[in-house]
């Protein structure tokens, strides 16, 4: 985990900034594949790093491997970047917006 994501003062981690994305930057994001058998379903969660193709407004292009990937900017975070789910279980940093502590 990258620290400049992590508060000094409390030592939990901050929210991304998305906007400083751009092309050509590499990214995690969140694969799922879902597959049905005739007894049960099984469900495979893993977090990819990928490459910025394109950016149009909210939706990005994403290549991972050889397949390009098209979803929103909030599905996506900056490589070494703390997710939702991590910043939901360790917490996320309270000590107020405007970050005077940096």
């Amino acid at each position: 985990m990258n620290p400049r994501y992590q508060c000094p003062v409390c030592e939990k981690y901050t929210s991304v900034d998305r906007s400083v994305l751009s092309v050509g930057d590499r990214v995690t994001f969140t694969q799922m594949t879902q597959r049905e058998y005739r007894h049960r379903i099984t469900c495979q969660i893993k977090t990819v790093k990928g490459r910025i193709e394109q950016i149009q407004g909210e939706q990005v292009s994403v290549r991972y491997g050889k397949k390009l990937y098209s979803m929103n900017l909030n599905e996506i975070n900056p490589a070494g970047a703390p997710s939702a789910l991590f910043r939901a279980i360790v917490g996320t940093c309270t000590c107020g917006d405007n970050n005077e502590h940096r």
